[in-house]
């Protein structure tokens, strides 16, 4: 199974010159981790207070160790990066985001980097398009489909792919990120060997449930305007 090659080159930066010093490598993963629950607090501390804050913040520490047998792995390293990009161009719960093309750029590069570390993390580009198309349109209400929220968010994303393709093609290898990158050829042969039985049942369950249904179960929450929950966590 090809992983994305994102956190390789991030092991090759921070786990020792030949890659293997896995200690430094998770120390560093953890410190990582503990940036987006930071992130995650100041952001929900802004919307609806202190208590909440710690809530989510409790929610999201609390769920990292299970995601993988090994302690940091790459999932931890797309998760920051996701949270990270949401947080380049929120301002606040009053549907307001940010108006510099820069910050919409940033989320981009940060958004990119989380599907280089894992696929799935790509996700977050519905959000964020959501945010530069929908809750950034005119004050005449229309949508901005090619806002320049849109461009550089999308100009973003292109950045940090396109030094990997640059990086790969010079090595002569950029059919080989194709192949496995987007197509995971591997990755299909792997999961076609398996015996199919319940313990593999059970893990793609628990993996669709984690990277599909509940972030469209939260974001569905979040647009919803749960007026009255949000009046409970203000007075407390």
């Amino acid at each position: 199974e090809l992983k994305a090659p994102g956190s390789f080159y991030l092991a090759w930066a921070f786990a020792g010159p030949e890659g293997r010093d896995v200690a430094s490598f998770q120390i560093v993963a953890n410190l990582w981790a503990m940036v987006g629950t930071c992130l995650v607090f100041g952001m929900m501390a802004r919307a609806r207070g202190l208590v909440a804050a710690s809530v989510a913040g409790g929610v999201y520490v609390l769920q990292q160790p299970w995601l993988d047998s090994m302690d940091a792995n790459y999932v931890i390293w797309a998760n920051t990066f996701q949270v990270g990009a949401i947080a380049a161009v929120w301002r606040g719960p009053e549907r307001q985001v940010s108006a510099r093309v820069s910050d919409w750029v940033l989320a981009g590069v940060l958004a990119g980097a989380a599907a280089l570390c894992k696929r799935q993390a790509g996700f977050v580009m519905f959000p964020l398009l959501w945010f530069a198309v929908a809750v950034g349109r005119r004050g005449d209400g229309r949508l901005k489909i090619w806002s320049p929220g849109v461009l550089g968010l999308v100009g973003g994303v292109a950045l940090p792919f396109a030094a990997v393709v640059t990086h790969y093609a010079a090595s002569g290898s950029a059919g080989a990120f194709l192949r496995g990158y987007a197509f995971n050829d591997w990755g299909w042969s792997y999961v076609a060997a398996g015996d199919g039985g319940a313990a593999v049942l059970v893990e793609g369950v628990m993996a669709t449930t984690f990277f599909l249904a509940l972030p469209l179960g939260l974001i569905g929450a979040a647009g919803g305007r749960l007026r009255g929950c949000a009046r409970c966590c203000r007075r407390m």
